[in-house]
């Protein structure tokens, strides 16, 4: 299954904010080159809004919206 852009980066941004920055540290460096994690270098067009959804997923009503059963 071939997940979008933007899933890629929603996803990632979850974890980020679960796991801390080093984690977004080890994954760019991982995935280095493959174009699907390009916007987590800072010249990447699309790198401030995977910040704020970063950040977003922090709040604690964000983690309240994700952990309640559905």
């Amino acid at each position: 299954m071939i997940r979008s852009c933007s899933d890629i980066l929603r996803l990632t941004a979850l974890f980020t904010a679960r796991s801390g920055r080093k984690f977004t540290s080890d994954l760019a460096a991982r995935e280095s080159r493959n174009y699907q994690f390009d916007f987590l270098r800072p010249t990447h067009s699309l790198f401030g809004y995977f910040n704020r959804c970063a950040r977003t997923e922090n709040l604690p009503s964000a983690r309240l919206l994700t952990l309640s059963p559905s």
